[in-house]
């Protein structure tokens, strides 16, 4: 699971430069630069007690919001915005995603950042 560290949106890819070991720095250069699960920058919440929200704004404008009830879940609910701050539908009944893994995750990020939709 990604370390908490204050979130900072916009500025992900330089933060994680400075913050994060040198072996991370290689996996996301292996990846050509495109963020991931392991980018995101989780934080506790106030409620539930003991949740952690992530936030990740990716290339192109859009923002990636996951949330889970622990800081050790292994599936995560997810929205998305698009670059004007309108939330995208990620299913045909509501614009939030649960029961979400890393690697689905990973996917969609990948979709967004590729090709600008799902």
């Amino acid at each position: 699971m990604a370390k908490y560290v204050r979130s900072n949106p916009g500025g992900f890819l330089r933060a994680l430069d400075r913050d994060q070991p040198r072996h991370d720095r290689r996996v996301r250069a292996l990846n050509n630069g495109m963020p991931t699960f392991a980018d995101i920058q989780f934080v506790p919440r106030p409620y539930p007690p003991g949740s952690v929200r992530g936030t990740l704004t990716l290339p192109g404008g859009y923002f990636l919001s996951v949330l889970a009830d622990y800081p050790d879940a292994d599936d995560f609910e997810v929205a998305l915005k698009d670059p004007q701050g309108a939330f995208i539908a990620l299913s045909e009944m509501d614009d939030v995603i649960t029961g979400q893994s890393a690697e689905d995750i990973n996917a969609l990020i990948r979709n967004v950042v590729m090709f600008g939709e799902l």
